[in-house]
């Protein structure tokens, strides 16, 4: 294993979550409500990296320390209602506003060339989604089966803002200058970007009468535009680079079929259209770090991906037991590759990354779930529940045949809780088993320098606990990765090459425990 997967000095994190959530619900008259709700949720974190001081690029850093910051608020409308209409009998329209900003401050300590200097380095995201979305719903009676139809259309837009900061401070002196390993900020590594997305969509569940059989076939037609605006921050650092906006429409089908086999158990197959247009950080993001030696470049030709996709699944749900099992297949064209490690280029002394089209692609795989309702088996009137949730996937990339970075490790989570008597407190003992993600896709393969990480399997093992004091009141408290265990999530290391440093910072937090009071009224 590379050294930079071993232990090294412990990292510390400091973490404080607030959260704040009011509804409001007001009954204009039998058939009619109109409700409102904010969220508000705020997470700060303190960071004290010392793994990775005196190694490869961090050889010279005497500290470096982390003050991150997310907030999030949103405000929803919902005006819900039934009517005696032919073509309508009731529906729900919602209009929604989140805004959601972050703020990453680092601060580093290094020596270089005998002198002490100080970097203060921040990015700052921000992005605004407001939109209004209608869910309408009727009832009609044929000849030969009853129609449960559902339309509705949805509009949505939103704006993108990123930024980033630096000063170096000369310590013996105090003088600073904003031109840090020739990056001169303040700086933006992709345009101020605004997204219009409009859908419409019709369904219709279609029970045949004197039959077992439920038919729903659907469609759905989806406008995205990306809309960048290139601003001086951006044009300073990226002079040559062309913008590219996007516009593109699809109409997606879909098919389902479910047998009812009785009141418990039925089976299922469905087909649909999938579609997703690229998205703006992808399409146009012109990043360049010379301190790291990474620089991410714009793909002006990123087409939309389209999927084929098909499943067929069985469904029991007892009243003590239920399961689900279901098997599914994802023909792709054009499946998007975010931000691809492309190799060292020389010629600029970067490592590039790009998103990339892959032509023709698939993923399929296998889901379970069980529970299973115990009940005074520890007490009497207390009940305990098991439940399994296991998820095994392979992808493809049929074009070279090269196995798919993005498909997550084959995982599953085992638990069981115990619920007493009174329903007041609750212990939840969960195990989280990962499997390795070693078969991957690596053009730099063999190259010690720049060959791709991969993780291992691990498992680790949660304890939570929840007490009731009555309606209002509950106390929450967890103690996670019970046993300590070092493992690197692959979503957190996919892209990064096996001896890069950074990777000690990437490990998952060791042995944690939380507290949360929640009240609510």
């Amino acid at each position: 294993a590379s050294d930079v997967y071993k232990r090294q000095a412990k990292d510390t994190q400091d973490n404080e979550t607030k959260a704040f959530l009011v509804k409001y619900f007001y009954e204009l008259s039998d058939n009619q409500e109109l409700s409102f709700s904010y969220d508000y949720f705020k997470r700060s974190a303190q960071t004290d990296l010392q793994s990775i001081l005196g190694l490869g690029r961090f050889s010279s850093t005497s500290l470096l320390l982390g003050d991150d910051e997310t907030q999030r608020e949103s405000f929803t409308v919902n005006y819900e209602f039934v009517l005696d209409e032919t073509w309508l009998e009731g529906g729900v329209v919602r209009y929604y506003d989140q805004t959601t900003e972050t703020e990453q401050l680092s601060d580093e300590k290094r020596t270089s060339r005998g002198r002490e200097y100080f970097y203060d380095r921040d990015f700052f995201f921000e992005q605004r989604v407001q939109g209004i979305r209608a869910n309408l719903y009727t009832n009609v009676e044929s000849d030969f089966a009853s129609h449960h139809i559902g339309y509705g259309v949805e509009f949505s837009k939103n704006k993108t803002e990123e930024l980033r900061k630096g000063l170096q401070t000369t310590i013996a002196t105090g003088d600073s200058t904003n031109n840090i390993l020739t990056e001169e900020f303040p700086l933006r590594d992709f345009p101020i970007s605004e997204v219009e997305e409009v859908g419409v969509y019709l369904n219709d569940e279609i029970s045949i009468d004197g039959t077992n059989v439920t038919l729903i076939p659907a469609i759905r037609y989806d406008k995205y535009k990306l809309r960048p605006k290139a601003d001086a921050i951006y044009l300073e650092d990226n002079p040559s680079t062309s913008i590219v906006n996007i516009s593109e429409s699809s109409v997606s089908p879909k098919l389902g079929v479910v047998y009812q086999l009785d009141s418990e158990n039925k089976f299922y197959v469905q087909y649909a259209k999938g579609f997703r247009a690229p998205p703006f950080e992808d399409a146009n993001i012109g990043l360049d770090i010379p301190m790291f030696k990474i620089r991410a470049i714009p793909n002006a030709d990123l087409k939309s991906e389209t999927t084929d996709g098909y499943e067929v699944g069985y469904n029991y749900s007892g009243t003590e037991h239920k399961f689900d099992l279901v098997a599914f297949y994802n023909d792709y064209q054009d499946f998007i590759q975010t931000k691809v490690n492309l190799g060292f280029d020389p010629t600029v002394g970067r490592v590039i990354f790009q998103s990339q089209n892959i032509n023709s692609a698939e993923i399929y795989g296998v889901e379970l779930s069980y529970q299973g309702f115990y009940g005074n088996l520890l007490s009497e009137n207390d009940s305990v529940t098991a439940y399994i949730n296991m998820f095994w996937s392979k992808g493809e990339n049929k074009e070279a045949d090269q196995p798919l970075n993005e498909v997550e490790p084959n995982h599953a989570l085992l638990g069981v809780q115990w619920l007493s008597a009174n329903e007041k407190a609750s212990v939840e003992l969960n195990a989280n088993i990962v499997d390795a993600k070693s078969d991957i896709d690596d053009p730099n393969a063999g190259d010690v320098a720049t060959e791709l990480a991969t993780t291992k399997g691990y498992a680790t093992f949660d304890l939570i606990t929840n007490y009731h004091f009555n309606e209002q009141v509950t106390v929450s408290a967890a103690i996670n990765n019970l046993t300590d265990r070092q493992y690197w999530r692959w979503s957190d290391v996919n892209g990064f090459s096996k001896s890069d440093p950074l990777l000690a910072t990437l490990a998952a937090p060791g042995i944690n425990a939380s507290l949360q009071l929640k009240y609510t009224w």
